[in-house]
């Protein structure tokens, strides 16, 4: 049965309302609207569905209120288009989904609306505006009240009591700003029934779903892991209820049908922080999915989230033929005094294992690393680095090597740093306006994070550079994969880069302020900029067979197979294929 979006009638009288916010004299062709502003430029999560703002929609039409969702990062609109369309959308609340990477954007928003006279009340939600909601209240005046926890409940109490003119600020699961002091209501239970909510609203990306026949489903909520660096578990911990709670398969088996008969739907990304779930009853739920997937003959590929110490070979066998063809795990190290510090609760060889199982099994997979943390040492960055480069650049995300433990409010791991004195004062911002900072233990590990962020950013604009030029929509499939291992070859320059910082500052006990980095990063730029002198004279358009060098890479146009075709033809019409080498540009 299709438990999709109630059409709510129009309100036949007008409401009252006194505070800031609750603007019920007006007349609004919205109850609320939901914003998901651009996140930061480097680092920020693809092209994916908000599912959590498509439950809050989905929610309030369902209480017969009327939501639509803004997803600016969803369609890449700046800040100004988005004001301009919630001015085009009057509505009693416009709620705000806060991330550490989309403060700013948000920030620039929520400002532009109050300085054009824009009086609706305006909330902010998520984990990252739980955590600071104090802090985010006492600096940013403009914004009225913060939802707390998980928002479906909280929110269709604010949007009704808005319509009515009722008193909001003792509502369950805000946080208020009062005439002398700020206060938080304590949050209401989670919801203890996913099955009970309607599927989320996809709206706003229906047609880049049917286009790509991809969607994205959250089959569970919560996590039962204890990691110190996650915030999860201490945002449901706020509400009574337990900390991993799942739907029934068959309801999950409901929505794939809908999307897969409604909108052709042919590939499945859960969302889910850990699929598999708790014990022996998340690993039944995970087999009677795949029984349901396959019994109704639904003909999708998956993949999903879960631990290394959750990977059963049979499970994920049998998983195999309703689908499955990926899973990433969270290996986060391979120093055990890093696990131990993360409270991942396994051990290297788990991950070992967990690794190893997955290729065995030619499964599609990303792991997720965090090589260091405010007590980590040169070296065991270093051995963090081999391992990561034994199992394969490829199977990581392009900033692992780079990256390192981000602290967030309200995460364990926050109040350890805290309380040994590592945490400092973030300069020229709010303590809201982006990861808590801190200092390193060892007195190397500084200057060689500034040469790696200094590299990952160098080698993520050498690739955005290349993308916006060479894998558009109007580009062929072989200049696409080009751009793909043209990619790779600039993160494993890079990757050996910042291998080349480490290794120094393991052998020298510190980090060498001056490596040459910008001699050979300017060397690697003049590689890429043969690449786009090539693209500029039409050499990609007609198949010119070359090579260039990247770093220690080279990279050939076009593929392989193409190659031979290109040169098969042209000895049929009598024509010499010319190979182009790029033979004088030395390694980095």
């Amino acid at each position: 049965m299709f438990r999709g979006l109630m059409t709510p009638a129009k309100p036949k009288t007008r409401e009252r309302g006194s505070q800031r916010g609750s603007t019920a004299h007006a007349r609004f062709s919205r109850d609320v609207i939901l914003v998901n502003a651009r996140c930061a430029k480097f680092g920020k999560p693809g092209k994916i569905e908000h599912l959590g703002l498509g439950y809050l929609s989905s929610t309030l039409c369902a209480a017969g209120r009327r939501a639509e969702i803004v997803d600016a990062h969803f369609h890449d609109l700046p800040s100004e288009a988005v004001v301009e369309r919630l001015e085009a959308l009057p509505s009693r609340v416009a709620g705000f989904s806060l991330f550490v990477n989309n403060v700013e954007e948000t920030k620039r928003i929520v400002r532009a609306l109050r300085a054009a006279g824009d009086r609706r009340h305006i909330t902010l939600g998520g984990h990252h505006a739980t955590f600071n909601s104090r802090e985010i209240l006492e600096a940013w005046p403009e914004v009225d009240s913060i939802v707390l926890g998980e928002g479906e409940e909280p929110l269709v109490s604010l949007a009704r009591c808005l319509a009515s003119g009722e008193d909001w600020t003792r509502l369950p699961g805000l946080c208020v700003r009062g005439r002398d002091r700020i206060s938080s209501n304590p949050c209401p239970p989670l919801v203890s029934d996913l099955d009970a909510l309607p599927f989320p609203d996809r709206r706003p990306y229906l047609e880049h779903m049917r286009q790509e026949g991809t969607a994205t489903i959250l089959s569970s909520r919560g996590c039962y892991g204890a990691c110190s660096f996650c915030s999860i578990r201490a945002f449901h911990r706020l509400s009574p209820g337990p900390a991993w709670r799942a739907r029934r398969a068959s309801g999950v088996a409901d929505e794939i049908e809908e999307l897969v008969r409604r909108h052709g739907v042919r590939h499945i990304e859960f969302a889910d922080d850990n699929l598999i779930g708790y014990g022996p009853a998340g690993r039944e739920r995970a087999w009677e999915l795949g029984r349901e997937i396959l019994r109704r003959k639904l003909a999708i590929t998956f993949f999903f989230i879960c631990r290394a110490n959750d990977l059963d070979p049979n499970l994920l066998r049998f998983l195999q033929e309703a689908g499955l063809r990926g899973v990433d795990i969270g290996v986060e190290s391979w120093v055990p005094s890093h696990l131990r510090l993360y409270r991942k609760g396994l051990h290297v060889e788990q991950n070992r294992r967990g690794v190893a199982l997955l290729k065995e099994l030619k499964l599609a997979n990303r792991f997720y690393l965090i090589p260091s943390n405010p007590y980590a040492t040169p070296a065991e960055l270093l051995t963090n680095l081999d391992e990561l480069e034994r199992v394969g650049l490829g199977h990581f995300p392009a900033s692992a090597a780079f990256n390192r433990l981000t602290v967030f409010k309200g995460s364990p791991i926050e109040r350890q740093l805290r309380k040994a004195g590592l945490l400092t004062t973030p300069r020229g911002r709010a303590s809201f306006e982006g990861p808590l900072p801190y200092r390193f233990v060892h007195p190397a590990m500084a200057e060689v994070h500034r040469q790696g962020e200094r590299l990952y950013l160098a080698q993520a604009r050498l690739v955005e550079r290349l993308r916006a030029r060479l894998a558009g929509p109007n580009r062929n499939t072989c200049e696409r994969q080009f751009v793909d291992a043209a990619s790779q070859a600039v993160y494993r320059a890079a990757f050996d880069l910042f291998k080349a910082v480490v290794q120094r500052a393991a052998h020298a006990g510190r980090a060498p302020t001056v490596l040459g980095l910008a001699p050979r990063l300017a060397r690697l730029r003049r590689q890429l900029a043969r690449i786009h002198a090539r693209e500029r004279r039409g050499d990609f358009a007609r198949f010119a067979t070359m090579t260039f060098r990247i770093g220690r890479s080279a990279v050939r146009y076009p593929p392989n197979p193409v190659r031979r075709l290109v040169a098969e033809a042209s000895q049929a019409m009598g024509m010499r294929a010319s190979p182009v080498g790029v033979r004088d540009v030395a390694e980095v």
